[in-house]
């Protein structure tokens, strides 16, 4: 179980950490970033960020996946912490 909550505050602190630095880019990038919404706009930045790093490249950008990803690892940490606790 303990496993399971470290690495729930890993998945988190990884979570985090990307959006802020999806946020700077796109702030870099010359896009406005209301940090009071941001809970209630990340979703909406991180497609911006995602069709932006698209249309410069030609591909998705890495903060795309390093926000993606550990809250897909979230998800199945809780489900198999779930499942090991007996829900």
């Amino acid at each position: 179980m303990t496993v399971y909550i470290g690495l729930l505050l890993v998945c988190a602190t990884w979570a985090v950490s990307a959006s802020l630095l999806l946020v700077r880019e796109l702030e870099q990038r010359g896009l406005a970033v209301n940090i009071a919404w941001l809970r209630l706009a990340l979703f909406q930045h991180l497609q911006q960020y995602r069709r932006i790093t698209r249309q410069e490249t030609g591909r998705t950008g890495p903060l795309f996946y390093h926000y993606v990803i550990p809250l897909n690892v979230a998800l199945v940490a809780t489900l198999a912490m779930g499942i090991a606790v007996g829900f």
